[in-house]
């Protein structure tokens, strides 16, 4: 949702549309897992008039150059991607390196969800 926010608020100012892709999954937890984060964001992008898309995709095998073919197919100005940094660092993440160096020099936005979700105490 941290990426989700700051983008949203990106395609206001530039009048750009987002599209929101998650992998399609035939485990059911996970299925509805993945519902019910589509249909959170959709409100958030409704709520502030933001053009968008949601999208499942199939994985087919690779889920970085599946982003990047949608990417490519769509005319895409920019990826959006955060990750968790207690799983892992960006800069070692092979679908980072596969967005951040991405043949057809697509911008992209990677930030680390920890550090920008604030926890009140």
């Amino acid at each position: 949702m941290q990426i989700t926010r700051l983008a949203s608020y990106l395609a206001k100012t530039y009048h750009a549309k987002i599209h929101i892709i998650a992998e399609k999954s035939f485990d059911k937890s996970k299925a509805v897992k993945i519902k019910n984060n589509m249909v959170l964001l959709s409100k958030h992008l409704n709520k502030i008039e933001v053009d968008y898309k949601l999208e499942l995709l199939d994985n087919n095998n690779d889920w970085g150059q599946t982003v990047l073919k949608y990417g490519r197919e769509n005319s895409m100005d920019m990826y959006a991607y955060s990750y968790d940094s207690d799983r892992f660092l960006a800069s070692n993440d092979k679908f980072s390196q596969s967005l951040l160096f991405n043949e057809d020099h697509i911008p992209c936005l990677i930030i680390n969800a920890k550090q920008v979700t604030s926890t009140y105490f």
